[in-house]
């Protein structure tokens, strides 16, 4: 997250044509007879729940495309479908995707490295990815593979088809919202040969869904005002004003914090963290804003600091103290309005 904080001071080409003339024979040719292939199935419709996780907390800096959850599988069940087949007739299964069909244009990378086309849910920046192992009768399990696909196997007799299907819920956006992630049908089995009324569901649990962050309202640091007679040269400074950056509501549940402060504006003293003044209106010049901790010394820009005191346990609010003044930084001081931007950011692991 990028937080802005202010510092002030008080004041988007003929051709010829060419007949042709088939003459054709008719004539009855006899083909031996050849028992025709079948196969018939049955099975009963039912619906099998997916117990997915009931909450989960997503780090903000998560790479998009993440897994935010372990795929979840559902019951290896063999015999969904019971077919008879004659003259090596193909069976097998058919399974498709029935809610959140709303592509999120994001894959998500397995940890064996194949792809998986990802599907929006009704949480933003979360998406579910499936997908589908079959039994096909005597051929015996395939390896999961994409839905939308037929899983057939040649065979004779009395046979028996069946499935097993996996979820995941993956991050498909750089900021995911709060909220929970519907209980739905997500994905239904069904026979091929195709047999009307007659299909297996899918249904996952819901999923409370927490993105971590903490919310960090705008600061303002009031700088003052002084006289020109103030300054007495190149690196002279006005008494420091304290003030803090309030991180709150910080969640449980992260390894760490880490945050830096960029200057928006030019450095003009990258060891003394001394910043110009913004542009685009009257200033006072000759000076520039310097960043402080709290024990006086320059505070680095640009660079990585560990929020010391987070707890992953028990999360909370937290404040990082700082102070700043104005630095001479001409051979003369001019008056005028001071204003001075930085940006604060934060990262979570």
């Amino acid at each position: 997250m990028h937080l802005p904080f202010f510092f002030t001071g008080r004041q988007v080409r003929s051709g010829l044509i060419r007949y042709a003339f088939l003459l054709a024979a008719l004539a009855t040719v006899l083909l031996p007879s050849v028992a025709r292939a079948t196969a018939t199935c049955t099975g009963k419709s039912r619906t099998f729940t997916v117990t997915m996780p009931a909450s989960i907390s997503v780090p903000r800096d998560l790479p998009v495309g993440s897994g935010l959850t372990p795929w979840v599988e559902s019951a290896a069940v063999k015999d969904l479908f019971h077919c008879s087949v004659t003259n090596s007739s193909y069976t097998g299964v058919e399974a498709w995707g029935t809610a959140f069909s709303a592509y999120s244009g994001v894959e998500h990378v397995s940890e064996d490295g194949t792809r998986w086309g990802v599907y929006k849910t009704n949480v933003p920046g979360v998406g579910l990815t499936f997908s589908v192992k079959s039994y096909r009768n005597g051929c015996g399990w395939n390896e999961w593979g994409r839905l939308w696909r037929y899983y057939q196997c040649s065979q004779n007799g009395d046979v028996e088809n069946g499935a097993q299907l996996r979820f995941r819920l993956v991050k498909t956006a750089k900021v995911v919202g709060n909220g929970t992630v519907d209980s739905v049908v997500a994905a239904t089995v069904v026979s091929s040969p195709y047999m009307p009324g007659i299909a297996i569901s899918y249904q996952i649990t819901s999923t409370r869904v927490t993105a971590l962050a903490c919310f960090t309202p705008d600061v303002t640091v009031d700088l003052g005002t002084h006289r020109s007679t103030d300054f007495k040269g190149v690196g002279s400074v006005t008494a420091a004003r304290n003030f803090a950056i309030r991180l709150q509501g910080c969640p449980a549940g992260m390894n760490q914090i880490r945050y830096r402060i960029d200057a928006a504006t030019p450095v003009l003293n990258k060891d003394t963290s001394v910043v110009a003044l913004d542009d685009g209106f009257p200033s006072a010049g000759g000076v520039g804003v310097q960043l402080l901790d709290r024990s006086g010394n320059a505070f680095p820009l640009g660079t990585a600091h560990r929020l010391s005191g987070y707890n992953g346990g028990s999360g909370g609010d937290y404040d990082i103290d700082l102070s700043a003044r104005l630095y001479q930084t001409g051979a003369s001081v001019q008056g005028g309005p001071v204003k001075a931007s930085m940006v604060f950011t934060m990262a979570y692991e």
